[in-house]
């Protein structure tokens, strides 16, 4: 029996084409609407390319020609990206409560940042969310540059760490920032190891990874940050001059630092393989035997998939006039023993 989610965001298909073949090499492309359960709730629609199946066709065939043997091939637009994205954030993915120990750090680093401040009790808290829903797009010139930067790239227009805390009275102190990085895509679910395995049942097949790593993390400037007090605990913050205000928001870099590091590990790059020796991010590999190599193409990007190492040998494959290899192993033929023994053959 299906079970329907109310709440959950809904695709309509609007158009399906294909190449006309039904063997070899088919080509099809799918274009949705993706509408939501709240009225008025969207997320930001980009530029879009229509139909990308000549993206694809483009990559397998370079990639044919250049020695390499893709088995698929997928076409994703920056905007189903940022809808995935934006129902997650709808259902309140991209927020962080601190623990005590975190929390009471943090208000101790806002305390000695203002002398004036006094003494605040506890029960320290401390909350990071995103108050506006992140956004990526694809990077294909800076890409085309140097293949080490990333291909997709993703601002996080409106990140609030909220600390709360009391002197005589609950108080509560907000920051307010942006913050820039690099994103990835990936796919499969996360298994045993923390990493992304690209054989998966889950229905959420394809995902948007953050990264939260250094140098690549950066903050909006000092001077556009903000700062928003209630209640009378904070007072002295609220009263800080022009040129006081900066130097606390200064003082207060870590903790903002900390705060986007949380939020954009939730879902991070580090649930991503990418190619060992290498230092380029657009190489990934799933299972030690399945490697994904993404191209940006406008306003989309292409993933094209091919075994890696030794499976090689167990899976078919096409000859230079595209006609059907048998695989050099006969699977059929074997037993689940025979399967086992193998493992260490295919990596």
């Amino acid at each position: 029996m299906a079970v329907v989610v109310e709440r959950a965001p809904q695709h309509e298909l609007l158009q399906l084409a294909t190449d006309g073949r039904d063997r070899q090499r088919l080509a099809a492309n799918a274009l949705t609407r993706l509408t939501y359960p709240f009225a008025g709730f969207a997320h930001v629609v980009t530029q879009v390319d229509p139909d990308l199946r000549a993206h694809v066709s483009q990559a397998l065939q370079a990639r044919i020609e250049a020695g390499g043997e893709p088995v698929l091939g997928y076409g994703i637009s920056q905007n189903l990206l940022n809808g995935n994205i934006f129902a997650l954030w709808l259902g309140n993915r991209f927020a962080v409560d601190y623990d005590a120990e975190r929390a009471r750090d943090a208000l101790t680093a806002v305390m000695g940042a203002v002398p004036t401040l006094g003494q605040l009790q506890g029960p320290f808290t401390a909350h990071a969310w995103a108050a506006a829903a992140p956004q990526v797009h694809v990077a294909p010139r800076s890409h085309l540059e140097n293949a080490e930067r990333s291909y997709l790239l993703t601002c996080w227009p409106d990140v609030r760490l909220c600390l709360g805390a009391v002197l005589g009275k609950t108080a509560t102190l907000e920051l307010r920032f942006a913050v820039h990085s690099s994103a990835h895509i990936g796919f499969g679910s996360v298994g045993e190891n923390g990493r992304l395995s690209f054989f998966s049942l889950e229905n959420d097949f394809l995902r948007v990874l953050f990264d939260h790593r250094e140098p690549t993390l950066q903050l909006n400037p000092v001077a556009q940050q903000g700062i928003e007090v209630r209640g009378a605990g904070f007072d002295p913050v609220a009263a800080l001059g022009p040129s006081q205000r900066l130097a606390f928001l200064e003082a207060m870099q870590p903790l903002m630092r900390e705060a986007a590091r949380l939020l954009l590990r939730i879902d991070g790059v580090h649930r991503l393989t990418f190619v060992p020796g290498s230092s380029r991010v657009d190489r990934q590999v799933y299972d030690g035997v399945v490697q994904v190599n993404i191209e940006p193409r406008r306003t989309s990007l292409v993933a094209l998939v091919a075994p890696r190492g030794p499976i090689a040998q167990v899976l078919p494959s096409r000859d230079a006039n595209d006609q059907l290899v048998q695989a050099n192993i006969d699977l059929n033929a074997k037993t689940c023993a025979d399967g086992a023994g193998m493992r260490e053959l295919l990596g």
